[in-house]
């Protein structure tokens, strides 16, 4: 199935300049998403990429490689290496559901979950911190405006994962 293309109408030259303007901010907010978490990685020891790898874990439950690598848009062997080191530091273990040995999933241990817990809460405060300094009125409009932006990005973009049954994150 092909992804869904929305055209966006644009009504007058301010609306194109307010949708450009707003799509800057957007890519700016994500950046500094980036920022904090590639910081919040390095201060456990670990790359970006393993920490989004047990917050995907942690959001959608156990996964296979063949899932994780679908997820992530990487070669089968590279999220293999990045699981074996995952699994060597601690934080992933790997079983067989029952019944099934040729089935593998990997699944977080309890020093990731408390990891990602304070990595949660690191978060809330930084994002708190910024959203400090905007009115009231602004922040209210902001989480509704960024609610129905992450609805419309999950309705024209579906998961292949949330495809099978699989968690979103919230």
């Amino acid at each position: 199935m092909s992804p869904r293309v929305a055209t966006v109408a644009v009504s007058s030259p301010a609306d194109a300049a307010a949708l450009a303007a707003g799509s800057a901010a957007l890519q700016d907010l994500i950046g500094e998403a980036m920022i904090f978490h590639r910081g919040a990685a390095r201060k456990h020891g670990l790359t970006l990429l393993q920490l989004l790898l047990l917050r995907s874990l942690e959001v959608k439950g156990p996964l296979s490689p063949s899932q994780l690598a679908t997820l992530f848009g990487i070669s089968r062997p590279a999220i293999t290496s990045s699981i074996n080191t995952l699994e060597e530091g601690g934080w992933v273990v790997r079983s067989h559901p029952a019944g099934d040995r040729r089935a593998l999933r990997t699944s977080l241990t309890h020093q990731a979950l408390g990891v990602l817990q304070r990595v949660t809460s690191e978060r809330q405060h930084f994002l708190e911190q910024g959203l400090a300094g905007v009115a009231p009125s602004e922040r209210a409009a902001f989480a509704r405006t960024a609610r129905r932006l992450v609805d419309r990005l999950r309705e024209l973009h579906p998961s292949e994962l949330a495809a099978d049954g699989a968690a979103r994150a919230s």
